[in-house]
């Protein structure tokens, strides 16, 4: 029994039926800007595990609001120092290490607006799209051993709530899980290293702006 009323307020939910909307003046073209906290997982490679310090990304957007429903593209850039290396080939523990991991994508993301009758809407997302993955110069104990790139198909997952502040601006606050297919890499002795994935959780907060409510 409990089943089916899940099932039935998820259709509810998705037919968009449940919900009254709050932010009508809000449908149309609009554009966003975001900053965020960015954890990396560690990386694995063939002879290096690599673990980074919290780093900081951002991203613009542009798309339009449909009321129930937002299309957006979406162009980001995040950024990690390298905090310890250790190399199989020394045979001891992780050491400190140089260099960092940067990131540049550019996403198609699909956001479902659970819109109701305060200020506050909750909103979930999913994105596809591109990311360029560059390990730049990474090296520890004075042998430098990575400073290549590579671009793979990536995917987001985001959740997150809105708070409506006027007609024209919202202000964002959400998690977002982002992650690319296996990279390869070539390091700075010539062999390939790689089929590792970027995973990274990240913490955004932002805003959106209704462009159609700028009178010029």
């Amino acid at each position: 029994m409990k089943g089916k009323v899940v099932v039935l307020i998820l259709i509810i939910i998705l037919e968009g039926t449940f919900f009254t909307s709050t932010c009508d003046a809000f449908q149309g073209p609009y554009a966003g800007i975001n900053g965020q906290a960015v954890f990396v997982n560690d990386v694995e490679l063939d002879v290096d595990d690599i673990t980074f310090a919290p780093g900081f990304g951002g991203g613009v957007e542009g798309g339009y609001d449909f009321g129930l429903h937002r299309l957006e593209g979406e162009v980001a850039y995040r950024n990690n120092s390298v905090d310890q290396v250790k190399i199989a080939s020394l045979g001891r523990g992780s050491i400190d290490g140089k260099g960092d991991i940067s990131l540049t994508s550019l996403m198609l993301n699909l956001y479902l607006d659970f819109d109701n009758e305060t200020k506050f809407i909750p909103y979930a997302g999913l994105g596809i799209g591109i990311a360029n993955v560059s390990f730049n110069n990474i090296g520890a104990s004075g042998i430098e051993l990575l400073d290549d790139d590579s671009s793979k198909l990536a995917a987001q997952v985001t959740l997150g709530i809105g708070y409506i502040v006027s007609d024209f601006l919202i202000i964002d606050l959400g998690y977002r899980y982002f992650s690319t297919d296996e990279m390869d890499f070539v390091d700075d002795f010539g062999h390939k290293v790689g089929e590792e994935r970027y995973d990274s959780h990240n913490i955004m907060i932002g805003f959106r702006i209704n462009v159609k409510s700028f009178k010029f």
